[in-house]
């Protein structure tokens, strides 16, 4: 397991966990959203394009994209717009 997918794994199962467990939160997809600035926005869209189960809002501001990484990132994810636009309530 890489660097990216440990930083994903303990978003998704540690972060989300303490957030909802010390905050008055409504933990579903419905009323939950991603965000991030700059590297932050390429890591909010990476984790929120992939676990669309999880997020209904996602939020990128100048993402520091890396060109290389574009293709296996998000080619999957983007494949049927249609149905992630479906999936999705803001991008």
């Amino acid at each position: 397991m890489n660097g990216t997918q440990r930083s994903t794994k303990s978003f998704l199962s540690d972060l989300i966990s303490f957030i909802d467990t010390n905050f008055r939160t409504v933990a579903d997809r419905e009323h939950r959203a991603i965000a991030g600035l700059s590297m932050g926005g390429a890591q909010a869209l990476r984790i929120g394009l992939h676990h669309l189960d999880q997020f209904a809002y996602i939020g990128a501001f100048s993402p520091a994209i890396d060109i290389t990484d574009t293709a296996k990132d998000y080619d999957r994810a983007l494949a049927n717009p249609g149905a992630l636009n479906q999936q999705l309530r803001l991008l």
